[in-house]
């Protein structure tokens, strides 16, 4: 089945990006403004969909520093942890839907790089768009 043609993961990743960037603007067009789940649903597909793309702006360095840092200071983290500070800031931090979203985005792109469920998830996309190519 040649359903997406040509669009490959980059092309997946920027489309779903675009899509949460409009979906979580609040009004104009024909569509409604994304729901908190959906926002979610979308991020973790979107920064799966970035990692099985590869490293887009050089994000796995940022990780990687970050990493480093925070074993300079407390030896043992690891980007699982980093993960995990993320989802704090999104939990706690009061932000509005677009950003939950574009902070969703980089939560679900670090997990993609650690070899739990997320990992998977990326995995699978990968699959999926392939297969879509034909």
């Amino acid at each position: 089945m040649n359903f997406f043609g040509a669009l490959g993961v980059g092309g997946a990743a920027l489309a779903l990006t675009v899509v949460l960037w409009f979906g979580t603007s609040g009004g104009g067009g024909w569509g409604k403004q994304l729901t908190w789940k959906w926002a979610l649903f979308i991020s973790l597909l979107t920064g799966a969909a970035w990692k099985s793309a590869g490293d887009p702006l050089g994000v796995s360095g940022l990780v990687g520093e970050s990493v480093g840092i925070a074993n300079a200071i407390v030896p043992g983290v690891t980007v699982a942890a980093i993960g995990v500070i993320l989802l704090a800031v999104i939990i706690w931090k009061k932000l509005t839907l677009r950003g939950v979203s574009m902070c969703g985005i980089f939560f679900f792109f670090v997990m993609s790089a650690t070899t739990g469920t997320f990992g998977k998830v990326s995995a699978v996309i990968t699959n999926i768009v392939i297969r879509l190519q034909g």
